[in-house]
């Protein structure tokens, strides 16, 4: 649970609510739990209960601050931490059922129930030399140690927090940690999980890192930063960690800008998109320093008839090398109002190396196409339907004298007779009978406008082709979208593969009826994978 608390200095505390927790969960006779509440408000009351074998010490109130700093806002805010030391008197499974707390805003929290496991002794308690009568508790204690001692608002600053001892053997003994790192004014980042384990010898003392931040001063002056307390468990029981708090010196700027190294780029979900469509404009900045200084690039760019959405901020540490290394991403969504193209214009970041020089970073810019919405497949022109429009195989005579001489004519006759009610009464059959036998009425059009190499022609009537053709044969309403085409082909065996080529094919027709200019192949190449999908499932007469 303890490393949960390093995320107070990357979030917002506006966003935090009531947080207990109980560490260890499990702990020795003679040992001790911390119970932690952490809440963004003051509290007032808090109700604990009674649990028969245990004794709760309170520990005091705790307030951290964190400040941020975004585009020249400045935004404070605080946590209050309330510890209650517990002290089992026996063994056993303590349950500690759920309590009242409340704020001083009189709002009103039920925790969740806890369970304190105690044993005769924890595995990771250390154990007394069995051959010496007496222990010499070692030199311990906790130091922090910066890579600098002053520094320029905004300039990064690297805390490594040493565990320091007279013998390497008690570097290892067991650490709960009471509180974190208290740091404010300050842009915090921990980055303990890229630490190297490295123990190192300075004259008589050995030095183990166990912690590892990334700071940024934003306040000019004096920056005091307070240790994390600790327990350390020795084989003679647990006693505090020292602890030896430092005072860094922020300068001020002249100019708040950001210091550091810098690059970026800029990117588009896609450089054509329908009218209606919104599309999505990412900002990718990477970097040494503090990046929370860039939380709106596209704030007071003007952008015509564009609709910009507020911007989506992500920001996590990604490496630490020599240095630790940021990355951030600005997303936005962009709504165009109207269709035509559109230009975002490149942005210009001006910042400074670590070495006071000033640099300017230029983001490209981006284009993309907004073309009219495609007309809806319920406004197409479908071809007529009549008994004319319909060839059978049956005009044959000689088909005929040979169902007579079979003697199946009165049949045929009545099968006739009701063929010939079903067209005219029910047109969805006819549209499928016709889409059996005049295949050929269907694409003569489309394919005389192939050989124009007409494309903006030939790709309206190809796609109204295709639509048309897919719900005569299937027998389907006329007023389906293209959704509904796509999930009614499905179940009728229609394989998720060939309902993709098929999507393809239809957004690849709405593209070629607006592109300035086309290839031959490229018309010819879409009429054969069309054709020959449609032999998958149907005879092509």
């Amino acid at each position: 649970m303890v490393k949960y608390w390093w995320y107070f200095f990357l979030l917002p505390l506006s966003l935090w609510g009531l947080e207990v927790s109980l560490e260890p969960e499990e702990i020795g006779r003679d040992e001790v739990a911390i119970l932690t509440i952490s809440h963004s408000e003051p509290i007032e009351n808090i109700s604990l209960p009674q649990v028969e074998g245990l004794q709760f010490q309170n520990q005091g109130v705790s307030q951290f601050s964190s400040l941020q700093i975004i585009n020249g806002k400045t935004t404070k805010t605080v946590l209050f931490q309330y510890s209650y030391a517990i002290i089992p008197s026996r063994e056993g499974k303590f349950s500690i059922p759920s309590f009242e707390i409340t704020d001083k805003k009189k709002n009103t929290y039920h925790t969740d129930p806890l369970v304190l496991r105690v044993v005769k002794q924890t595995a990771s308690k250390p154990t007394r030399p069995n051959n010496q009568e007496t222990f010499i508790l070692p030199r311990l204690f906790y130091q922090l140690e910066p890579n600098k001692t002053f520094a320029f608002q905004n300039e990064l600053i690297i805390l490594t927090g040493y565990l320091v001892s007279d013998t390497k053997e008690a570097l290892f003994y067991p650490l709960q940690m009471i509180r974190p790192l208290i740091a404010n004014n300050c842009v915090l980042y921990d980055g303990t999980s890229f630490l190297s384990s490295e123990i190192k010898k300075h004259q008589n003392y050995w030095y183990r890192p166990i912690h590892q931040w990334a700071l940024f001063g934003v306040e000019a002056g004096a920056l005091p930063i307070g240790a994390p307390q600790m327990i350390v468990v020795t084989p003679v029981g647990q006693v505090n960690l020292p602890i030896e708090n430092i005072v860094l010196d922020i300068r001020k700027q002249t100019t708040f800008i950001y210091r550091g190294k810098l690059e970026g780029h800029t990117s588009l979900s896609s450089a054509i998109i329908t009218q209606g469509s919104s599309i999505a404009y990412t900002i990718t900045l990477r970097g040494t320093g503090n990046l929370t200084m860039f939380s709106d690039l596209l704030r007071g760019v003007i952008l015509s008839n564009l609709t910009v959405s507020p911007a989506k901020t992500k920001l996590v540490l990604t490496n630490w090398g020599k240095e630790p290394e940021f990355v951030q991403t600005l997303s936005y969504q962009i709504t165009p109002e109207s269709s035509g193209s559109y230009t975002i214009p490149s942005l210009t970041i001006s910042y400074e190396t670590i070495h006071g020089e000033k640099r300017q970073l230029h983001l490209p810019p981006q284009s993309f196409e907004v073309l009219p919405a495609f007309p809806d497949p319920g406004e197409f022109t479908y071809l007529p339907v009549t008994g004319k429009t319909i060839r059978y195989v049956g005009q044959s005579p000689l088909f005929w004298l040979l169902v007579f001489v079979l003697g199946v004519f009165p049949f045929v006759f009545e099968w006739w007779a009701r063929h010939k009610t079903k067209l005219s009464q029910d047109e969805s059959y006819a549209r499928h009978i016709r889409s059996l036998t005049r295949m050929d009425e269907y694409f003569t059009e489309a394919e005389t406008l192939l050989k124009k190499q007409d494309s903006h022609q030939f790709a309206q009537t190809f796609y109204k082709t295709l639509f048309s053709f897919l719900l005569d044969r299937e027998r389907m309403p006329r007023n389906l979208d293209k959704r509904q085409l796509f999930e009614k082909l499905k179940k009728h065996s229609w394989s998720n593969e060939e309902i993709e080529t098929l999507k393809f094919l239809f957004q690849k027709l709405e593209s070629l009826a607006y592109a300035p200019s086309v290839e031959s192949s490229q018309l010819h190449e879409i009429y054969e994978k069309a054709t020959n999908l449609l032999k998958k499932h149907y005879r092509l007469v």
